[in-house]
């Protein structure tokens, strides 16, 4: 009988000390913002995850999807999978709006409030849930719907 192996690796590129540490929602943005492709930002929806360790230093950014104009959808299965397989303690989420409008949907908290319950089931935290445009971004957690 054959059987595939599964090995879960991660790898670095950078060591402790030079990883950006992550101390409020403006750090994250800078950190999100070249993974978001200035000519398409305005036109379809991405979902991106960062990676952090105790220490809120950045261990990587994950892109978890690209998706239509109007919406993008992750399985809570990716983020946690990504988070457990890169030994992240905390990640925060984001996405943008290609409108521009930067305020959260019914639907962004919703999901954002799934993903959190899913996630805490692994001892791992979601920071913050970003909404990123063109010019700004929306933190999640400084607004307290985190």
């Amino acid at each position: 009988m054959k059987v595939s192996e599964i090995k879960l690796v991660y790898k670095t590129k950078q060591r402790t000390k030079d990883r950006p540490q992550v101390r409020c929602s403006k750090d994250a943005a800078t950190v999100f913002k070249p993974f978001f492709d200035t000519d398409t930002i305005e036109l379809k929806e991405e979902i991106h995850l960062m990676l952090l360790n105790a220490s809120a230093k950045v261990l990587g950014v994950v892109n978890l999807c690209h998706g239509t104009g109007g919406s993008a959808f992750v399985d809570k299965r990716l983020i946690a999978a990504a988070a457990i397989k890169s030994n992240a303690k905390q990640v925060i989420l984001a996405h943008n709006h290609p409108s521009g409008n930067n305020t959260p949907s019914p639907d962004d908290i919703i999901s954002t409030k799934e993903v959190r319950k899913a996630l805490n089931l692994f001892n791992i935290s979601l920071n913050d849930h970003l909404i990123i445009t063109k010019t700004d971004y929306y933190s999640m957690a400084d607004n307290g719907e985190i």
